[in-house]
């Protein structure tokens, strides 16, 4: 097992054992071993694998390790996409901000960050009216197009 292997497994366990962090939905599952009944005429079985892992919270540490932390979360109301992303952004990036601004508050201003990058939609918007909207005085006096940012 290589040492990055290892770091985010430390850190994955870190997270999930803290208790803060709750899903019980390991979705992903390497090395499956055996699958064990749940009632006398076995219609229904759980399958015991030998590593288990909840996928928001998996894919949200891979990604702010491998994808310089770029990631779009998609997924039904209380799924952990918040959650998986504030407790991947403090272990993570939460030692270095504390060096760099020095003040301890480390965590502050990874949620902080977070949550300003977040951007909440709805189903039937589109991604442009989610990022901003045309400027469309002067699209119409100048021909000019200019998108105004959502705040």
């Amino acid at each position: 097992m290589s040492e990055l292997s290892r770091k985010l497994r430390e850190i994955y366990r870190a997270i999930e054992d803290s208790g803060l962090y709750i899903n019980l939905n390991h979705d992903v599952r390497f090395h499956e071993q055996k699958e064990v009944p749940l009632n006398l005429n076995e219609t229904e079985a759980i399958v015991l694998a030998e590593e288990s892992y909840n996928s928001p919270l998996l894919f949200a540490l891979l990604t702010a390790v491998l994808r310089n932390g770029t990631m779009i979360l998609y997924g039904s109301p209380g799924s952990g996409k918040t959650t998986s992303a504030e407790f991947v952004g403090a272990f993570v990036h939460g030692t270095l901000l504390e060096e760099t601004f020095g003040d301890g508050s480390g965590d502050c201003k990874v949620m902080e960050a977070i949550h300003e990058a977040t951007i909440h939609g709805h189903q039937e918007l589109t991604e442009e009216k989610m990022l901003g909207r045309p400027h469309l005085g002067r699209l119409m006096r100048d021909g000019e197009e200019v998108v105004i940012p959502r705040k």
